[in-house]
């Protein structure tokens, strides 16, 4: 709660989908929704923002486990906006981490999203340039295997089009 407040302050949004860990998690009761926190349902939606420049797509697990491919009814791009989706999957096949929401890199790139912002895999990876599809990674490791620089990714994005992706270590 504290800070989603402080990114209000900042004037920043949170568009934030539930994965594996917290798709019914009811810690999430004790999160006071701010109108900067825009959550997915578990159905695909569409947050857009005209005034900006641009559309996130996505949608949240209605349960822990999820072995359906979700891209198949994500919502088609929205004309004239940068288009951003956001999916928790294991689309790498990584050994270490269930195959939740199976999807491939070439189905994403035929989507015709300008920018994906993968979660559920620890590690991060670019795993695609035109377009992007990036996971992140998280923000810190949460065993001893997960070793290496955690943190988060900087896209400035200028006329429609990814201009700069930094790396920016956060633990």
């Amino acid at each position: 709660n504290n800070q989603f407040r402080r990114l209000k302050k900042e004037g920043i949004h949170v568009y934030s989908i539930r994965g594996n860990h917290d798709a019914q998690n009811n810690l999430s009761r004790f999160i006071t929704r701010l109108d900067n926190v825009h959550e997915f349902p578990t159905g695909p939606y569409t947050f857009k923002n005209e005034e900006k420049g641009f559309a996130v797509h996505g949608q949240s697990y209605p349960s822990r486990e999820v072995r359906d491919n979700l891209v198949k009814n994500y919502p088609p791009p929205v004309k004239g906006l940068f288009n951003i989706g956001l999916l928790h999957t294991n689309i790498t096949g990584s050994p270490e981490h269930d195959s939740y929401a199976p999807t491939s890199v070439d189905e994403l790139r035929s989507f015709g999203y300008d920018y994906w912002a993968l979660g559920h895999v620890h590690n991060r990876a670019e795993l695609n340039r035109d377009p992007y599809i990036v996971y992140s990674g998280n923000i810190q490791g949460r065993n001893i295997r997960e070793r290496g620089k955690k943190g988060c990714y900087l896209v400035a994005v200028r006329d429609r089009t990814v201009d700069e992706l930094r790396f920016i270590p956060l633990d």
